[in-house]
């Protein structure tokens, strides 16, 4: 392998190859559609130990450490990926206070990665936006579109910023539904009615499933004292 082929796998130059870019450069993700019958999303850091991945979405809603690895092996990590239902598109951080080339390449990452597991016969659900006017090249109109506040409403700038957050993301997208993953709040509810957006709201998964184990164990701690 020369030079310039090693040199191109550390980029993923060679998932180029079977994915439209928009005239900036940016892969160009296509329309896509939660199927129906899945009520349950799984984060990556949980998909290699789950049983039945046909019954549900993944997705990428976690620290970037956890699913780098994606991006350094994509080949390797694409049989998992195909084995689930849907996946959200990823979500390499694009921090405000970081620097724009920082931030775009990390959007880039992100769009290449799930518009090369479209090529590859995936449903990938769009998560659109990132901080500058760039923040929406190559994502597709009249798609369902992903949108999580897992993380962000705990802090109070972040949760006054989420309604305006999604809000841009509608009017730029005209998403056909919107998936929303965490804890809604009354304001973005607002948005959503007021937007006239369909909208399914998606439980933060590994929390609900934590309380049901702390839950099943407080039960069996008291049978066990009635006994």
């Amino acid at each position: 392998m020369n030079q310039r082929m090693r040199t191109g796998y550390l980029v993923n130059w060679q998932l180029l190859r079977e994915v439209e870019l928009t005239p900036a450069g940016y892969p160009i993700i296509h329309p896509a559609h939660v199927p129906d019958g899945i009520s349950d999303l799984l984060g990556f850091n949980e998909a290699k130990t789950c049983r039945h991945p046909e019954d549900f979405g993944l997705h990428f809603w976690i620290d970037d450490y956890q699913f780098e690895r994606v991006w350094a092996q994509p080949e390797r990590y694409l049989p998992m990926i195909q084995r689930f239902a849907f996946v959200i598109e990823p979500d390499f951080s694009t921090y405000e206070d970081w620097p724009q080339p920082l931030q775009q390449w990390n959007y880039y990452r992100n769009q290449l990665l799930a518009a090369w597991w479209q090529a590859r016969g995936v449903t990938v659900i769009p998560y659109p936006g990132g901080p500058g006017d760039w923040g929406f090249e190559g994502a597709p109109l009249h798609s369902d579109i992903a949108f999580s506040t897992v993380g962000a409403l705990c802090h109070r700038e972040a949760r006054l910023a989420m309604p305006g957050v999604l809000r841009t993301s509608i009017e730029h997208t005209a998403p056909t539904q919107v998936l929303v993953y965490g804890s809604t709040t009354p304001e973005i509810e607002k948005v959503l009615r007021e937007t006239g957006t369909p909208w399914i709201h998606y439980a933060h998964g590994q929390l609900a499933r934590m309380r049901q184990w702390q839950y099943k164990a407080r039960e069996e701690t008291n049978h066990g004292k009635g006994a």
